[in-house]
C-alpha cells in the first residue's frame, strides 16, 4: 500500500487526527464495513492507510479500556471488602487507582510520542502504518478505496464531487455549431472527442508537474441495474473501475443518465491545497464547475 505524491500530506493530517479524535477511528472503520453501497471518492487523501491507522488506534484503546476495566473491577472488590469489614482489601482499591493512573498515564505518553516521531513531515511512512494490519484487511481496503485506481463514481443522496472541496465557481453554455463566426468561412464539422482532445492538449503543453487529469463514469445508484456492467452482483458494492473497452462501449450505449467527466486537478503547497476542475460535454453543451480544498 504505498503512499504516493499527491496524497501523502493529507493522510499524514487525518492520521494524526486519529490519534486524537474519539469518534473518528470508529467512524473511519464503521465506512469501511458499511452496507454493501458505493463509497464517495476519496479525492487527495489515502483513506486505506487512514482506515489502517484506525484499526491500530482502536486495538490500543481496547486494550487500554480492558486494564481499566480490570481495575474498576479490583477497586469494587476493594470497595465491597471495606464495606463488610474486611480491612485487608483496602490494598485492593490503592493497587487498582495506582494501574489506572500508569495505564492512563502510559497511553498518554505513548499517543504523544507516536505524533512526534511518526506523524511529522519528515518521519510520516504509511508502509510502516499499514504493516500493523493483517495482510487479508490491507488488501480489501486497498481494493475499497484505490481511488487514483478507480474510473467510476456511483453515488446516491449526495454530490457526486464530495470530497472536492468547496465550489469556488461554476459555467455553463450550449455552443449553436450550425452556425460559423464569419460568413465566408464554411463550416468544418468535429465531434465531442475532437474537442475533448483539442483541450487536454493544450493542458498537457503546459507541462506542469502538479496538473493530474483523468476521465471517470459519473452515475447515480438509483439508475443501476443489476446484473449490468457497473452491478454484476445485487448484493455486492458496484463496480469502481473498467477497462477501457468497458468504458467506451457504457458511453456509447443507450443510457443518458450516465456521465463523462474530465477531472482536472492542480495541488499546491505540499498537496495541502488543491485545485479541481471537472468538465462535461455533449454535442451542443460544455460545462465546468470547479473546487477549492483548502489547507487543514
Amino acid at each position: 500500500m504505498p503512499a504516493t505524491q499527491w496524497d501523502t500530506e493529507s493522510t499524514r493530517l487525518l492520521c494524526a487526527a486519529i490519534l486524537v479524535d474519539r469518534d473518528l477511528p470508529n467512524r473511519l472503520l464503521r465506512e469501511s464495513k458499511a452496507a454493501p453501497r458505493a463509497l464517495p471518492a476519496a479525492t487527495d487523501v489515502d483513506l486505506a492507510t487512514a482506515t489502517c491507522c484506525a484499526i491500530v488506534e482502536l486495538r490500543r484503546r481496547r486494550v487500554r479500556d480492558g486494564l481499566l476495566a480490570a481495575c474498576c473491577a479490583l477497586l469494587a472488590v476493594g470497595l465491597i471488602g471495606s464495606i463488610i469489614g474486611d480491612h485487608k482489601l483496602w490494598v485492593l482499591i490503592l493497587v487498582s487507582l495506582l494501574v489506572a493512573w500508569v495505564v492512563v498515564l502510559a497511553t498518554a505518553m505513548l499517543s504523544t510520542e507516536e505524533m512526534i516521531n511518526q506523524f511529522t513531515r519528515r518521519t510520516f511512512n504509511p508502509s510502516q502504518i499499514v504493516a500493523k494490519v493483517d495482510q487479508r484487511r490491507r488488501e480489501n481496503l486497498r481494493e475499497l478505496y484505490d481511488y487514483p485506481g478507480h474510473n467510476v463514481t456511483v453515488y446516491s443522496g449526495y454530490s457526486p464531487f464530495v470530497g472536492s472541496g468547496g465550489i469556488l465557481g461554476s459555467w455553463s453554455f450550449s455552443v449553436d455549431v450550425g452556425t460559423p463566426a464569419d460568413q465566408n468561412t464554411p463550416l468544418e464539422q468535429f465531434g465531442v472527442e475532437e474537442l475533448r482532445s483539442h483541450v487536454l492538449d493544450g493542458l498537457r503543453d503546459l507541462r506542469w508537474p502538479q496538473l493530474t487529469i483523468e476521465e471517470r463514469l459519473f452515475i447515480n445508484g438509483l439508475d443501476l441495474v443489476p446484473n449490468s456492467p457497473l452491478l454484476p452482483h445485487g448484493l455486492k458494492r458496484p463496480v469502481q473501475t473498467v477497462d477501457q473497452p468497458t468504458f467506451e462501449a457504457l458511453l456509447a450505449g443507450p443510457d443518458e443518465k450516465m456521465r463523462r467527466y474530465t477531472c482536472i486537478r492542480v495541488s499546491g503547497w505540499a498537496e495541502t491545497l488543491v485545485f479541481s476542475l471537472g468538465c462535461a460535454s455533449s454535442y451542443t453543451h460544455a460545462a465546468s464547475t470547479w473546487r477549492r480544498r483548502a489547507p487543514c
